[in-house]
């Protein structure tokens, strides 16, 4: 999921398209190519594989083998990362190419001397093709495998050796780091996954929506470390964390970044799990992937409805409140349902929307069974400091309901609705 191509909600399906021909291109370089010794002799796998699928004896395995080879490399082309990991997906292809030219060449030796004595040519050719490629790929691996020493289980040290101990470490696709220190940890990137809450899916749509699932667990239940990359985590490193430690390495060809600082965490900017506004009898936490599943939400995908977020004053003189939200572009929408509980019963309501500071816009909003009707509603220019909030009275709505909202004029900056009871 997180490295899927097709779960981006924001790329068009083009872009998608465009996006999966590169990574087809790359690996068949890697794959078909480079790791079988370049294309003088790349064809001899291949070929001894589909040997082994015209023999009676070998087909039954032959062609199994040949179609999962490709059918892998169609698979794995959807993964965002395939073509920068050097041979990590065309691994699956190859084990089945050899094992494919290996039932070929048996195949070919059993018809006679000439052909055996073929088919042994064919084998060692093939197999010393790719010998030049070696030293460069076990210097690959050792340089990597330093990297991880140098970096990730020093982090995982210095972690263990904090006092007090951590509670629980953050971080992000680092696994050698919780299971050398013994701490327990959240990736933000979903490795593992957390309580069932959809930090994969989170880590797509982007950092505050990691964020927001965050605020949903208990002051004792969020992390009081991190480990992380500051570039991947701009927004959460940065605010949430005071940076405590660090570990830069040199040569850095697997790691991320060639720095991993440790942070002490802050979370004081968070909401209270499960914290509601008094009166609201529905409410909506735009860009909480548990929430916005539960109200069936949508936003203008693709090319809009990208998370973005903020920590201002809540009210005029309230603490620093941190929320997430979607941008949705002038001409597009966002709606949701009500949800479809019995406490709520069908009558007039107030429509509350959070945003932050700017220039004036304009919203169209449509409310009840069939969202018809919009409303047009002109919004001021907003204070910068502080989340500010719209209300729109609604004449008649009920459980089940969907409120659309359109924006007219502008960017419509989207963090929070509650529906409330005039």
């Amino acid at each position: 999921m997180r490295k899927l191509v097709l779960a981006n909600p924001y790329p068009a399906p083009l872009e998608k398209a465009a996006e999966v021909i590169r990574n087809l291109a790359a690996l068949r370089v890697q794959a078909l190519e480079s790791a079988l010794g370049g294309p003088s002799c790349a064809w001899i796998f291949p070929l001894l594989g589909v040997v082994a699928a015209l023999d009676r004896r070998s087909r039954r395995l032959a062609v199994p083998l040949l179609v999962g080879a490709y059918g892998s490399l169609l698979l794995v082309a959807l993964n965002a990362t395939a073509r920068y990991q050097n041979l990590r997906y065309a691994a699956p292809a190859l084990m089945m190419l050899l094992a494919a030219a290996v039932l070929g060449t048996e195949a070919l030796a059993r018809r006679g001397r000439l052909a055996s004595a073929l088919a042994a040519a064919l084998a060692l050719a093939a197999l010393s093709a790719p010998a030049a490629w070696f030293a460069r790929q076990i210097d690959h691996f050792a340089r990597a495998s330093a990297n991880i020493a140098g970096q990730h289980v020093e982090v995982a040290r210095r972690l263990a050796a904090r006092a007090p101990r951590p509670r629980r470490v953050l971080l992000g696709d680092a696994g050698a780091i919780p299971y050398l220190s013994g701490i327990p940890a959240i990736d933000g990137l979903g490795l593992g996954g957390y309580r069932g809450l959809p930090f994969a899916r989170a880590s797509v749509h982007g950092v505050p929506a990691v964020v927001e699932l965050i605020e949903r667990l208990g002051e004792g239940e969020r992390p009081d470390v991190f480990a992380l990359y500051p570039s991947w985590w701009v927004g959460l490193a940065d605010v949430f964390g005071r940076r405590v430690d660090a570990v830069k390495i040199e040569d850095n060809v697997m790691c991320a970044a060639d720095e991993k600082v440790i942070y002490e965490a802050d979370w004081s900017a968070l909401a209270p799990p499960g914290e509601r506004r008094d009166g609201a009898v529905d409410q909506l936490d735009i860009a909480d992937l548990v929430d916005e599943r539960a109200h069936r939400y949508a936003f203008p995908s693709p090319r809009g409805g990208w998370v973005v977020a903020a920590v201002l004053r809540d009210g005029d003189r309230g603490a620093p409140r941190f929320d997430a939200g979607r941008l949705i572009p002038e001409g597009r929408e966002q709606s949701f349902a009500i949800e479809a509980v019995a406490a709520i019963a069908r009558g007039p309501a107030v429509l509350v929307l959070r945003t932050d500071g700017g220039g004036p816009i304009a919203l169209g909003v449509a409310a009840g069974r069939d969202a018809g009707g919009e409303e047009r509603v002109e919004v001021p220019e907003r204070p910068a400091d502080r989340w500010s909030e719209i209300r729109v009275p609604l004449r008649d709505v009920g459980p089940g309901d969907r409120i659309r909202i359109r924006s007219l004029l502008g960017t419509f900056r989207s963090f929070h609705v509650w529906l409330l009871r005039p």
